[in-house]
């Protein structure tokens, strides 16, 4: 079960996994999706602490995740659809305000768009 914090907290590994995957590919195309998502991840993640800090209170008890070297396209397109399928389930115990949700919603388009994108690797 995850709290806002936990849904935060991985999203910014996600960008930080972004990062390094950016960094370290070596198709162009796939460089240009990570790096489109690790810049509107920022602004989602943010706004989505700040709109829930902002009715139930601060985020406290942030957590790191560790980040592993780019090793393929396949692997990035696996990473991806891990965070998209752990969001399907751990959004069902975040508070179900619409707001929120339609937060998480905004996550999910990007994680898709995302994935969409490194399909044009090739």
């Amino acid at each position: 079960m995850a709290s806002i914090v936990e849904i935060v907290s991985y999203f910014n590994s996600a960008k930080e996994q972004a990062i390094v995957f950016h960094q370290q590919t070596t198709s162009f195309s796939e460089h240009k999706a990570l790096e489109e998502f690790y810049n509107a991840i920022v602004d989602l993640n943010d706004d989505l602490s700040e709109s829930y800090a902002g009715i139930y209170g601060r985020l406290k008890g942030y957590d790191n995740y560790d980040l592993v070297d780019w090793t393929s396209t396949a692997d990035t397109i696996k990473y991806y659809k891990e965070c998209y399928e752990w969001l399907k389930v751990e959004r069902t115990t975040a508070p179900q305000d619409s707001y929120i949700q339609n937060q998480l919603d905004e996550i999910t388009q990007l994680l898709g768009s995302t994935l969409y994108k490194l399909t044009l690797t090739k």
